[in-house]
């Protein structure tokens, strides 16, 4: 972490996040090949705080690019971002580093987090109605309002969590503005102009996101290349 911090200091954005990636695949072993169930614990909450510094080391690849200072007027650029936020907040937050060390990338989140709402305002978000069969309990597999886990809780090295049954399906999609997942934002370059007798539409907002605390496949797993968020996008006023 020593290492992390004194790149980081000097704005080497890029080879903090290769320590980051390198400390995650290199100095913790993924927890299901401990047999030690406390062990198991430990190494999945290091292995999430790890992807936070490297959801924040690619976060600052973006927003800090020499080329590009105002990255904040580039919708691919913004949604990104605000993508990268999160996922760095909710990782650093639920992970295994000290509240000491945390705080300043907190602080410095809440900041970008800010700037974002003070460009855009305080943004519309999509939050969807899902009707399920069941709700399914990710550890012992039965239904979630009958067995004795608790959501968000660990067991043996796994969160608990809720899996939706096999009949599943959205049944509405409603816009809110105090989302339970802020990833959910609809974005001014997303709503379409209203044509005579039309009250216009919304495109490409999601719906949904599929995040994982310690999965690297949410498209943040590498170092990011911030050359395709402004190579061919055309700048949003």
């Amino acid at each position: 972490m020593i290492a992390f911090q004194s790149v980081l200091r000097a704005h080497e954005y890029e080879m903090a996040a290769r320590i980051a990636i390198a400390a995650r695949r290199d100095a913790f072993p993924k927890p299901h090949q401990a047999s030690d169930l406390h062990l198991t614990s430990i190494l999945r909450a290091l292995r999430i705080s790890v992807n936070g510094l490297r959801d924040f080391a690619n976060l600052h690849i973006l927003v800090e690019h020499p080329e590009h200072p105002q990255w904040f007027r580039h919708p691919k650029a913004v949604e990104t971002a605000w993508h990268l936020i999160h996922d760095s907040y909710d990782r650093l937050l639920r992970g295994l580093l000290h509240e000491a060390f945390v705080a300043p990338y907190v602080a410095r989140l809440d900041y970008l987090k800010s700037f974002v709402n003070t460009v855009y305002g305080p943004g519309l978000y999509t939050s969807a109605e899902i009707t399920s069969d069941k709700l399914i309990c990710s550890i012992c597999k039965s239904d979630i309002r009958a067995c004795q886990h608790i959501v968000g809780w660990t067991y043996g090295g796994q969160p608990c969590q809720v899996m939706w049954g096999d009949d599943s399906y959205i049944n509405a999609v409603a816009l809110v503005s105090n989302p339970r997942d802020p990833r959910c934002r609809i974005w001014p370059w997303q709503f379409q102009d209203k044509e005579e007798g039309d009250s216009g539409s919304i495109v490409k907002a999601p719906i949904f996101i599929l995040f994982s605390l310690e999965s690297d496949d949410d498209n943040h797993g590498a170092v990011l290349d911030p050359v395709r968020f402004f190579s061919t996008d055309k700048e949003h006023t």
